[in-house]
């Protein structure tokens, strides 16, 4: 039997890391450890499709083994959709017990994926595992993951968070959205959309038929199309469009329900029939412009980096099955519903595949001639198999500078804009070429899978302004709470300058409403707010041991508790710029009082 009790969630700096994370207890009784290896063994075997992690080289004690194994599986559920964790650990403290903790987004989700992973030991242990039972726990976890976890795009400017040293929390009091930095120094990223970009540019880049009009009448390059709904709007269309064309819903990402290449009405009515089937919205029929598909990739506003993507397609060899070939293509790929920065999502011989292999003539089950190559999909969207390369050189002036202009017009900082052409180094004035779509959510994937280190992408979307404002933290007895914020409430303030504790925050001389409930909910508040330019931040010793710190790191770090452990003062020491200052609090409540500044100086 293996049982996990929980202990805490430290929600900042704690003694076993400077990240957030879950505690817990673990123990493994004599019957689990015993049957360790067949446990690993059934749990692997069921989890193959998907985690492929089964040893623990150097692991001896067959309880360690299995709780070693059980961390490492929850993380890889916890990341298999989308999520970006990558700290856990565990210590030794008894026979069969063991003190762990694993990083998390959000909580409640990191306990879901350490229950299920106990439950599901538990389970093999009694040799009652149920493979349908099991699927549809993981299905419930990973909609919870691609709900409250970041996903690939943040994924990526977390990394270039990482790198530049900059703070990261949940924006906002909402799901997959993310604040970078502190007070008047953040920005609020989600799946690479800022809050620097226009509303109104974002309402005419959400519906591709407005897109198409504003760079029109911006005097850019862009196939004709035409909205259609009926049969008799179809023929119209086509009569109006001509051959070949491309049907597209004008309202969703990521090539979903479009068909590209349309040769005759019945191609054209089959397409609209599958687009209509992904959208409540009317359709478009667009004229299709020769050449590849090209991503441009838009970074404050200007060409960070250009990849051509390319359809999924296989070669002949005159003896396997396009099926067969392109089962052969997906080794190494990863799974289509998820997303990895180094690798290519595997390729769905779905429903739109099988009607692009049939307007060549085809079928999965073909067998091509050695040598023939054929186009699994119209598009050549990654999420759907494409493939890239990197041809950021070799962009024409002209085009480059048209994607700064709309950059600039639309006042977008970061955007996907995709140009077809079939020479990327020529204008539109010497070869057809034409922009198609433009994002605000890119997929920046497209820079690591062109060869970006991950980090180097994420840095390219945030601000040069982004990062963290002047910060002081004060630790408090318990007791000294009431009288610290009323103490901090009385001082004279500016409008730019706030104070918080875990309940309260005020700015200036104007008090926030404090959602009650969430740790440290009153010193996010303050610092969501880009009027505030310095803060002071109040925290009990007893708040602190319970929750982990409320900020990552501070200018200066008052300790007004004597009484403080250990364990948690060298926290302190670890999350302070300048060291900290141990001081009684009648002492510091008395240098408020007689300080001519707004708050202690940092």
């Amino acid at each position: 039997m293996i049982d996990l009790l929980r202990l805490a969630t430290f929600h900042g700096p704690n003694p076993y890391s400077g990240e957030r994370l879950v505690l817990a207890d673990m123990t493994v009784d004599e019957t689990a450890a015993s049957r360790s290896d067949a446990i690993i063994e059934e749990i692997g075997r069921l989890s193959a499709s998907w985690y492929g992690e089964n040893e623990a080289p150097g692991i001896e004690d067959p309880s360690e083994a299995l709780v070693d194994f059980m961390l490492r599986w929850s993380l890889a559920a916890l990341n298999w959709m989308q999520g970006f964790l990558e700290l856990y650990g565990y210590r030794k403290i008894g026979t069969g017990r063991f003190r762990i903790w694993v990083a998390f987004h959000d909580p409640g989700v990191t306990n879901s994926a350490l229950a299920l992973a106990v439950r599901l030991a538990n389970r093999a242990e009694q040799g009652r595992v149920d493979a349908a039972e099991l699927e549809n726990m993981l299905g419930r976890l990973w909609d919870a993951c691609k709900l409250r976890h970041p996903d690939t795009s943040d994924h990526i400017v977390m990394m270039g968070a990482r790198a530049l040293d900059l703070p990261v929390t949940q924006a906002w009091n909402t799901m997959q959205m993310w604040q970078y930095g502190w007070g008047a120094r953040s920005e609020v990223i989600g799946s690479a959309a800022t809050n620097r970009d226009g509303y109104a540019s974002g309402m005419v880049i959400a519906r591709k038929n407005r897109t198409k009009n504003a760079l029109r009448g911006l005097g850019l390059p862009v196939p004709p199309g035409v909205l259609v709904r009926t049969d008799k709007d179809i023929e119209n269309a086509v009569e109006e469009i001509g051959f070949p064309c491309v049907v597209k819903p004008i309202d969703l990402a990521k090539g979903k329900g479009i068909s590209a290449n349309l040769k005759t009405i019945d191609e054209v009515r089959s397409a609209v029939r599958y687009a209509q089937s992904q959208t409540s919205l009317r359709v478009m029929i667009e004229a299709f412009i020769a050449g590849d598909d090209h991503r441009l990739l838009m970074a404050g506003g200007q060409l960070a980096v250009a990849v051509r993507r390319l359809p999924p397609a296989v070669i002949g060899d005159g003896k396997h099955t396009i099926r067969e070939l392109t089962d052969a293509l997906n080794i190494g790929r990863v799974h289509p519903d998820t997303l990895s920065l180094d690798r290519f999502p595997a390729v769905r011989l779905d429903e739109n595949a099988v009607q692009h292999l049939k307007n060549q003539g085809l079928t999965p089950e073909t067998v091509l001639p050695t040598g023939q190559e054929v186009t699994l999909r119209s598009i050549a969207n990654i999420s759907t198999g494409g493939s890239t390369d990197d041809v950021t050189a070799k962009v024409h002036p002209d085009i480059r500078q048209a994607c700064e202009m709309i950059a600039r017009t639309l006042q977008v900082n970061v955007a996907g804009f995709d140009y077809m052409t079939t020479d990327i180094s020529r204008s539109w004035r010497e070869v057809p070429g034409a922009f198609i779509e433009l994002n605000l959510t890119p997929a920046l994937i497209a820079f690591t899978l062109a060869g970006w280190p991950a980090a180097e992408a994420g840095k390219l979307i945030l601000s040069e302004q982004t990062g963290r404002i002047p910060l002081n933290l004060i630790v408090i007895p318990d007791d000294s709470l009431e009288e610290a914020e009323t103490r901090l409430a009385n001082l004279p303030g500016g409008t730019s300058a706030g104070w918080a504790s875990q309940g309260k925050a005020c700015i200036g001389t104007l008090p926030l409403i404090v959602e009650s409930g969430p740790p440290w909910s009153g010193i996010r508040t303050l610092l969501a707010h880009r009027t505030v330019e310095r803060a002071t931040v109040l925290a009990t010793s007893e708040q602190i041991q319970v929750h982990g710190l409320p900020v990552d790191r501070a200018d200066r770090i008052w300790n007004c508790d004597h009484t403080l452990r250990g364990e948690w003062r060298e926290v302190l020491d670890r999350s302070s710029k300048s060291p900290v200052q141990v001081v009684a609090w009648s002492i510091l409540s008395d240098e408020l009082a007689t300080s001519q500044g707004t708050y202690p100086a940092g």
